[in-house]
């Protein structure tokens, strides 16, 4: 059963997404299917197939049968919704965003002003996060430890952080008119972001590279062709670069010796959520005791963006996955032996899994499908939202890991960016 639903799913990963790349004409298109194929098909399959456990657990078949009739029904259904919800018009919406931003026009701010105001607003939201003025100076600082010390409102400024890559992207789409003025924009950008915002994860640099990327390729015909090369050579690339940008951000030395197999075994303990999700399923199982979704219903209100020290009320919790890592093992939870931290993810899926079995699956996949419609309509516009669209369709691919209530704060977070952006770029919407 476990080895037929395993090539199930590896099926649905390759089928699925071969139609919609053929649909959207980007690489970009296929990653959350990449995706969904390491943690429904390869994650499984080591485990399964050769033992190969992180944590060494062991977990009945009928566990890892849920888990994976669930990955099944998740990506059947999220396929179908990102796919054919593209001919459904949701009140002028997607098309209003992305006309405004087309319409951007580089004449109403100098290129100077726009980079200047990019680079306050992220030193500005560093101070917020350190504390401190002169935070830069400080070597040797855990980053992701720092950024997920962040408490009382304050965890909401890494989302405001990561949210300003969007206006990274509009800045160098409106005013990198020419080959080199794009090039050279891109340096300077990403030089300034890197340095001033000290960023505690490492996912926005291979996502930028990405976009970059894909936008170089857009429209594509063949889903490798002559750059099939190319691409294993940059993944190889992404994989050391990627370890190296975590021993950073951790303020440990970076040794070249045995760099490449350290790489590549950080790279894996990137992937235990499937391993997560199996204790998850075999905890709720055993329980019944149903989330009943109220931590989605938290998570789609706009007060999620409030820090409640701004709010004369409690508002509702919407993290989670730190509410279910508390249910499911206390104040036990190793941190040396769970490689996450603080808080473990479970992949979109299987947190649908805990608001109600089956059903939250189908909402959960519902839910990220209309996300991911979301950007593929972006594509059919100019560069600017392309760019964008693109960005936001390798992000929310990588976020394949956490639950759609997190995904719903990052929109949230894209659409505070954009009313910003709106206010400074003059735009208006041509017919």
């Amino acid at each position: 059963m476990v080895a037929g639903l395993i090539f199930f799913n590896a099926v649905l990963s390759v089928v699925l997404g071969i139609a919609a790349f053929k649909r959207m004409k980007t690489q970009a298109a296929l990653l959350w299917y990449v995706m969904h194929a390491i943690y429904f098909c390869l994650m499984p399959a080591m485990d399964y197939f050769f033992g190969f456990s992180a944590y060494g657990r062991l977990f009945d078949e009928s566990v890892v049968s849920t888990y994976l009739y669930s990955g099944c029904f998740f990506l059947l259904i999220a396929h179908f919704v990102s796919i054919y919800s593209l001919n459904v018009r949701l009140v002028g919406l997607r098309s209003y965003v992305f006309k405004k931003i087309d319409s951007f026009q580089s004449t109403t701010r100098s290129r100077s002003t726009a980079i200047l105001f990019f680079s306050l607003a992220i030193y500005f939201i560093a101070v917020a996060k350190n504390n401190d003025f002169i935070y830069f100076l400080n070597s040797g600082v855990n980053k992701f430890e720092l950024m997920m010390s962040l408490k009382d409102g304050k965890y909401f400024l890494n989302f405001l952080s990561g949210g300003m890559l969007y206006v990274l992207l509009i800045v160098v789409s409106v005013y990198g008119k020419t080959k080199s003025s794009f090039s050279w924009l891109i340096v300077v950008m990403v030089f300034s972001y890197f340095f001033l915002a000290q960023p505690g994860t490492r996912t926005w640099a291979l996502s930028l590279a990405l976009s970059f990327f894909f936008l170089a390729k857009y429209p594509s015909i063949y889903i490798f062709g002559k750059t099939s090369i190319l691409v294993l050579i940059v993944g190889f690339l992404s994989v050391i670069g990627l370890n190296v940008l975590n021993l950073v951000r951790l303020g440990q030395d970076v040794e070249v010796t045995g760099l490449i197999a350290k790489s590549f075994l950080s790279l894996y303990s990137n992937f235990l959520q499937y391993e997560n999700a199996l204790i998850l399923i075999s905890s709720f199982n055993d329980t019944g005791e149903w989330l009943k979704f109220r931590f989605l219903i938290a998570s789609l209100s706009p007060f999620v963006v409030v820090p409640n020290i701004l709010l004369p009320f409690d508002k509702p919790r919407a993290d989670k996955e730190a509410f279910i890592t508390e249910s499911l093992f206390s104040s036990d939870l190793d941190l040396n032996f769970y490689s996450e931290g603080s808080t473990l993810t479970y992949t979109v899926p299987i947190s649908g899994y805990a608001d109600f079995g089956l059903f939250g699956v189908a909402v959960a996949a519902l839910i990220y499908g209309l996300i991911i419609s979301f950007f593929y309509y972006g594509m059919k516009y100019g560069r600017v939202s392309r760019l964008l669209a693109l960005y936001g369709l390798v992000s929310f691919s990588a976020g394949y890991r956490l639950g759609v209530e997190g995904l719903m704060l990052l929109m949230y977070v894209f659409f505070i960016v954009l009313a910003v952006s709106f206010v400074f770029f003059k735009s208006r919407i041509r017919s």
